[in-house]
């Protein structure tokens, strides 16, 4: 079988364009199979479509029969067929369906061009941007402090010196120790932070504005010096407004970030926190000097990840229960000890209990008084509670499909360990996700220092005019294009994480259709990954670029899916270990919520069935088997999936391994990052220029940056078993004679059995067990028919012989209109001619059948009914 790269690419427009034409999809959707159908679009099928539904041997019974018509019908379009089936011209593969290589979306690649180019020329027309000799757009904005007229402290010529920001008192003149407010909106540059409240120490603080205005009946605060009549003017009105700057007494205060004098006063100190150094500031300051922690939070996240793939093919139950027993300990405990909170609301609670000690452990009583903590207190305990119950209906839906998921888990560990190669993407693309994150957040700060000044602030009757200060504010017209670079970066991050998944898909697609010697797959093909970085790069960017725009804003919604169907328990949960005899409670409480969460709570487009399930990751791998565009691919994955009951029912199993290890490795990152930034001395002393003001935030990021480059590293089990699973149904829906040259011994143990029964027998002419001649010979029956008549005579003596005969009367009545008494196995032929069973004949005076054509395989069940296997 040559390999995916092996087939030329180097065909005429014209020939190419043929070729995709006769490889038309099967319709979504189809109610009849006939020649000529037509699908939703009113495109008629093709031959392909024909192949694909009954079989792709001529020697089929229904393949010849579809053969003949189309030999009949349409000769050019057969012979087109028979040229792009045939290997050695670059056409269809007849044994594994998969299509020449060709460009597949082309135009996303030039709207993906452009809007790079669109964000890189915002970034540089607002990096070079000034307004009234200043800068538009200054990065040390966020690290540095900005007094009263605007300037950076430490920065600007005239307070180059005074790197300090100083908030002056609310009154300048007050001169005793503690103030009882600040002026947050008017702080000042100085050289040191002041640590007494010395008279010999004296800082220049702006004198708040003062207006004063004199009539000539009356003065108000002043005496007039304009009286009226003079020159004879009848009245006179006077106003006067005044700014002034002023040397006032310090306080103590410490220094923090090597930029900010922060009161000692807790009360004075919070109130510069939640005003003009509130979160928002602090997080987008933190982010100039931290990139070294998150480059070594990203090798751990690697490193971790690779840990994880070893140890989750070794001992995968370990980890995933483990995860989630400490995940449940944890939440359950925390939530109980906020819940607790409300004993603070009862009646006379303090006075018989002391709690000064839970006060001082919970943070929420530091920041609001005691009802509002514990208010706010309480409402997260019952969050985190509620958070802990779903992790346990998680616990019982794992303990119910992990047969399944081990299952998989080996399977897809099979496929990449005899490619040791799919092991290296994922390290590449954590590398160049980091690279992208630095780049895409280091120009998202220029775009977040941009504003404008504002020097005419003082207003007299309407009027604006400039006096002693300055005012800084963001530039609100440009927040439409802060969101649309937001988009282009999730976009860029997600291509990275695209990409990744096309080489696994590639990589898998290849290693399935290498043909078994025995049970075995002994061939493992040459460094896919590198022929798939070759493919995507030339071939599939364009479908890349198109899935990354849509895949991200898609994936929440499955992610809610799938946390609304795990958390809540189902009918056929199970405990596990020492709590195995809970398993029937939970059952009964799955049969309460199970009708609620599905036909009331969960909208359908959030189904299987939905919206959510049709643009994902597996569309890829339709664009790489028939080299198709995105959409139409997606719409043939949605379908494929959904009328295969192997895969239907076992992808997307393997979830809860990217869950648990995409969760897992961000908190263990994010844990790292903040150890690392606070033994830094650089980074964690308050008096130190490199200071990480909001640890917080970084350590948010680095979970962000962490658990996408564990994603990657996870797709090696989650995505390659999905696209093993699609593989298979792939298989069977081109050519099904080729399933057992191809389907690796690891995947029959989950589908072996449905292709043997179920899967496909409607277009192949399979019938189910209870339609063969065996399972109703007459010994057999006779068999079922004693015991039935011995077990209802014991029930009702006397009767015995009635309900005999009522039964036997029960089993050869038959639903067909002309035919008499029969049992099961007989059948019609294509001439509509009865064939012989084990049961009675047709009544003799009825018509005889004349339906379509049927093929081997069609027969009647013991209830009468016609099946119509062929």
């Amino acid at each position: 079988l040559k390999p995916l790269w092996s087939w030329p690419a180097s065909m005429s427009a014209h020939a190419m364009d043929n070729r995709m034409e006769a490889y038309h999809t099967a319709p979504l959707g189809m109610e009849a199979y006939g020649t000529g159908a037509a699908d939703p679009y009113g495109t008629s099928m093709g031959w392909q479509d024909e192949m694909m539904l009954y079989g792709a041997d001529p020697a089929d019974a229904a393949g010849a029969t579809v053969l003949d018509a189309m030999m009949s019908s349409d000769p050019d379009n057969f012979k087109t067929y028979q040229q792009y089936r045939e290997k050695g011209v670059g056409g269809i593969d007849p044994e594994t369906g998969i299509a020449p290589r060709r460009l597949t979306d082309c135009v996303c690649i030039v709207v993906f061009a452009c809007y790079c180019i669109g964000m890189l020329a915002l970034v540089l027309v607002v990096k070079s941007k000034s307004i009234d000799g200043r800068q538009y757009s200054d990065v040390r904005r966020l690290t540095h402090g900005m007094d009263y007229q605007a300037r950076l402290c430490g920065v600007d010529k005239d307070v180059a010196d005074k790197q300090f920001l100083f908030w002056c008192r609310s009154n300048p003149q007050q001169w005793y120790d503690q103030p009882g407010s600040l002026d947050l909106w008017n702080p000042t540059c100085v050289a040191e932070c002041p640590d007494s409240n010395s008279a010999q120490v004296e800082v220049a603080c702006l004198y708040p504005e003062q207006n004063l205005t004199c009539g000539s009946e009356s003065g108000n605060g002043w005496e007039c010096t304009i009286p009226a009549g003079q020159f004879g003017n009848v009245e006179n009105y006077h106003f006067l407004s005044q700014e002034s700057i002023v040397y006032s007494t310090p306080y103590e205060t410490l220094p923090r970030g090597g930029r900010y004098c922060l009161p000692k006063n807790e009360t004075l100190r919070q109130s510069v926190l939640q005003g003009p150094l509130h979160f928002g500031v602090r997080a987008f300051a933190s982010f100039e000097h931290c990139w070294g922690i998150l480059f070594f939070a990203a090798l751990a996240a690697v490193a971790m990840s690779y840990l994880y793939v070893l140890f989750m093919n070794e001992c995968a139950r370990l980890l995933v229960y483990g995860f989630l027993g400490v995940a449940y300990a944890i939440f359950a405990s925390a939530g109980l000890w906020f819940v607790s909170a409300v004993i603070l609301l009862l009646p006379g609670a303090q006075d018989r209990l002391n709690l000064d000690g839970y006060k001082r452990l919970n943070h929420f009583y530091k920041m609001d008084d005691e009802f509002t903590a514990s208010v706010i207190s309480f409402v997260l305990g019952l969050v985190l509670l509620f958070i802990s119950s779903a992790i346990c209906g998680t616990i019982t839906h794992v303990a119910h499909t992990w047969g399944q998921v081990r299952e998989l888990i080996q399977a897809s560990a099979e496929c990449f360990t005899s490619m040791k190669s799919m092991l290296v993407p994922p390290a590449i693309e954590a590398l160049w996700k980091f690279l992208m994150a630095w780049l895409l957040t280091s120009n998202f700060l220029i775009l977040v220092s941009s504003g404008k000044f504002n020097e005419l602030r003082i207003e007299i009757n309407g009027q604006l005019f400039k006096g002693l200060s300055t005012e800084y504010h963001f530039d609100w017209a440009l927040l439409p294009w802060l969101f649309g670079y937001l988009f282009g970066s999730v976009w860029i991050m997600e291509l990275c994480t695209a990409f990744g998944q096309f080489l696994v898909a590639f990589s898998v697609i290849s290693w399935y259709f290498m043909k078994k010697e025995g049970d075995k797959k002994t061939g493992v093909p040459p460094l896919p990954p590198l022929h798939g970085t070759a493919d995507a790069l030339v071939y599939h960017m364009g479908s890349l670029c198109l899935g990354a725009a849509i895949i991200p804003w898609i994936r929440p919604l499955r992610i809610l899916n799938w946390m609304l169907h795990e958390s809540v328990p189902s009918e056929k949960a199970e405990c596990c270990g020492p709590f195995e005899f809970l398993t029937g409670c939970f059952r009964r409480l799955g049969r309460i919520c199970g009708s609620l969460t599905e036909h009331h709570c969960m909208p359908k487009w959030l189904g299987p069935r939905g919206l959510a399930y049709k643009y994902t990751k597996n569309a890829y791998i339709d664009v790489i088997i028939r080299s198709q565009h995105f959409l139409p691919a997606a719409q043939r994955t949605f379908w494929i999936i959904n009328t295969h009951k192997s895969c239907q029912k076992y992808m997307m199993s393997c979830m809860i391994i990217t869950i648990v290890g995409v969760v897992s490795v961000g908190i263990t990152c994010a844990g790292l990052t903040y150890m690392a930034i606070l033994l830094t001395p650089s980074l964690s002393d308050p008096e130190s220029a490199t200071f990480v003001v909001a640890p917080t935030a970084v350590c948010g990021f680095a979970f962000c940056l962490c658990a996408s480059i564990a994603y990657g590293f996870m797709m090696l089990f989650d995505h390659t078993a999905d696209t093993l699973l699609y593989c298979y149904a792939w298989n069977k829906r081109f050519n099904k004679e080729t399933v057992e040259q191809f389907m690796p011994e690891s995947l029959r143990d989950l589908v072996g059995h449905i292709l043997e029964k179920e899967d496909g027998y409607q277009y192949f002419g399979n019938a189910r067990p209870e339609m063969y001649l065996s399972t109703w010979m007459p010994k057999k029956y006779a068999d079922d028919k004693t015991r039935t008549a011995n077990r209802e005579g014991r029930q009702q003596p006397g009767h015995g012989q009635q309900s005999q005969q009522q039964h036997l009367n029960q089993q050869t009545d038959a639903s067909y209109h002309g035919q008499g008494p029969m049992f099961g196995g007989g059948a019609y032929d294509t001439a509509g001619h009865y064939t012989m069973g084990t049961g009675y004949a047709p009544d003799q005076h009825s018509e005889p059948f004349h339906g379509d054509a049927l093929y081997t395989g069609a027969a009647y069940e013991p209830s009468g009914r016609y099946t119509d296997a062929g």
